[in-house]
């Protein structure tokens, strides 16, 4: 059997060094070679062309931001004067119905004390 083996292993090795080595270097023909180094430019040029839309959409973006700032700055300014408009109705709604209660307390007076006169003018005409 280690007849065998040794055969098995020297067959081996024979068919292993029959084999192209993988380390080899490729040849290329002038072909293949243009064709790489226009896929290569190609590539180039497709990079610097997604370079400069990267650029702008970043340039967009921080324009964006900056817009969005001023905005949200705005809106929270006009959230402030909401605020001091409603408190503005609020105390001029409670003025206006004190306003109203003292008319009225004032009308309720008056008309006593014109009823009280017309009383007392009657009284005068029937005596």
């Amino acid at each position: 059997m280690t007849k065998a083996k040794s055969i098995f292993i020297l067959l081996l090795l024979l068919f292993l060094l029959s084999l192209p080595c993988i380390g080899m270097a490729h040849e290329i023909t002038e072909e293949e070679l243009a064709r790489l180094e226009a896929n290569l430019t190609q590539l180039e040029l497709n990079n610097q062309e997604q370079e400069k839309r990267l650029a702008k959409v970043s340039d967009l973006l921080i324009r964006s931001d900056k817009q969005i700032a001023i905005l949200l700055e705005k809106l929270t300014i006009a959230e402030q004067s909401v605020n001091q408009a409603q408190k503005s109705l609020l105390i001029a709604n409670e003025s206006l119905n004190k306003y109203e209660k003292e008319v009225k307390a004032e009308r309720n007076k008056l008309k006593f004390e014109r009823n009280l006169l017309l009383l007392g003018i009657g009284y005068l005409l029937v005596r």
